[in-house]
């Protein structure tokens, strides 16, 4: 008995369509929910379409250019809500694991490489597993060379100087 209690108290809707409503509700916008889970306008209206099905109430009053949430609607945004976030808060707790601290530094690759990761603490096989565990991303398209200012309060070193038409020497760090 207790086991048949159990599974039916976990018989959910699909964890997408959960997702696609829950972004919907905080944005009033099928548009902006679709931007925010990177999918189209189109799918988060078919998840939220299928989620009223398997419910059996409408959870959004269709207007034109406007979305509002109906009673139902209200009353189920707010807790996926908090379910969401304590979804999330129990992932980070195992991602960083007890008592690790993560620090995130945004720095120019270059920078990083030849300077900032050999000088992290010297412990066996750490600074081949913190390269390795380095993702890279783009921060900005622009080819323009950064301001001095942010040089030096950045890295306390003299801002780069052009060395050649095609290129920025190494600062001098102090």
């Amino acid at each position: 008995m207790h086991e048949k209690f159990y599974a039916m108290s976990r018989a959910l809707p699909p964890l997408t369509a959960l997702r696609a409503f829950e972004a919907a509700s905080r944005h009033l916008s099928f548009t902006r929910a679709a931007a925010e889970l990177g999918v189209t306008q189109a799918a988060v209206s078919h998840q939220v379409k299928a989620l009223e099905t398997k419910l059996g109430v409408k959870l959004f009053r269709r207007l034109t250019r406007e979305l509002r949430l109906t009673e139902e609607g209200h009353a189920l945004a707010p807790g996926l809500g908090e379910g969401f976030d304590r979804l999330a808060a129990a992932v980070e707790r195992v991602r960083t694991g007890p008592g690790r601290v993560v620090l995130t530094v945004s720095t120019l690759t270059t920078f990083a490489m030849s300077w900032l990761v050999p000088r992290l603490p010297a412990r066996p096989g750490w600074r081949r597993r913190a390269a390795a565990s380095i993702s890279i991303r783009r921060a900005s398209r622009s080819r323009r060379r950064p301001r001095a200012s942010a040089w030096r309060s950045a890295t306390r070193c003299s801002p780069p100087t052009r060395s050649s038409p095609g290129g920025w020497s190494s600062p001098s760090i102090s």
